[in-house]
C-alpha cells in the first residue's frame, strides 16, 4: 500500500517475493512472513491480504519505520 502521492514509486518497485508460513501458536492462528530484499527496506509498513476470490484485508503501518529484524508485529486482521 503506498502512501498518498507515492503510488507509481511502488508500482515501479517491482514485485517481491515473500515466504509464507503457519506456526503453531495459541488461537487465533498465526503466520510468519519473511523476504529477503536486495536493497535495505525502509518502513513504516502497511499489509494487505488478499484470497484466492480476491477479497481483500489492509492494515497500515502495521510495522513501524524503526522496525527491527527478527521481531514481533501483531496485526488485528483476521482473515
Amino acid at each position: 500500500m503506498a502512501k498518498k502521492g507515492q503510488e507509481d514509486k511502488l508500482r515501479k518497485a517491482g514485485e517481491l517475493t515473500l515466504q509464507f508460513r503457519r506456526v503453531k501458536c495459541k488461537p487465533p492462528g498465526g503466520a510468519i512472513w519473511r523476504i529477503d530484499p536486495k536493497k535495505p527496506l525502509k518502513g513504516p509498513f502497511s499489509i494487505r491480504l488478499t484470497s484466492e476470490g480476491g477479497a481483500h484485508l489492509v492494515q497500515d503501518d502495521v510495522i513501524p519505520a524503526d522496525w527491527k529484524p527478527n521481531t514481533v508485529y501483531t496485526s488485528k486482521l483476521q482473515f
